[in-house]
């Protein structure tokens, strides 16, 4: 998926996730959620996250694009690296990027190839199950996708 399809479904689901839970989401909350929504790209150079970052292409060679980042290890990562953030950040902030890092896994199983989540296992988790129904990268499908999460969140957002 392309990058602002990653950021709002990573906004929306973190309104989705805490509004469940009875907690507002604030701004900042919001747009540090579409920052974790970036992070599993870090593995290519060509990525909004990854040119921002030299080393992303050193993961991309060992690794490569959409391995090891896009599993449950890269969560479990996030989850530690970036705890020591709570104490400065507060732990609703916190709450968002790692949200925003399991929305672009989630999202990234409705591409054609889906993910390996339980890497290093080659078994890739897709969804839909059907190829058909899946979205290809930067494709028609992918802009209409994303027409209706801006849509949605743009609803969502004032009453969450």
């Amino acid at each position: 998926m392309i990058s602002v399809t990653h950021i709002s479904f990573g906004v929306l689901l973190t309104e989705f996730v805490l509004t469940s839970l009875g907690v507002e989401p604030n701004t900042a909350t919001l747009a540090l959620s579409g920052i974790g929504a970036l992070l599993p790209d870090i593995d290519t150079p060509s990525s909004a996250i990854g040119r921002i970052f030299p080393f992303s292409k050193i993961i991309e060679q060992k690794y490569g694009h959409r391995q090891v980042t896009h599993s449950w290890i890269f969560i479990i990562m996030s989850l530690i690296l970036f705890s020591p953030l709570i104490l400065f950040i507060g732990l609703l902030k916190y709450a968002g990027i790692i949200i925003g890092v399991i929305s672009h896994i989630m999202i990234d199983m409705v591409n054609i190839s889906g993910v390996p989540f339980f890497y290093p296992s080659p078994a890739r988790f897709v969804f839909p199950e059907n190829k058909a129904s899946r979205i290809e990268v930067n494709s028609k499908q992918e802009y209409i996708f994303l027409a209706i999460l801006i849509f949605l969140v743009t609803i969502t957002t004032p009453l969450s």
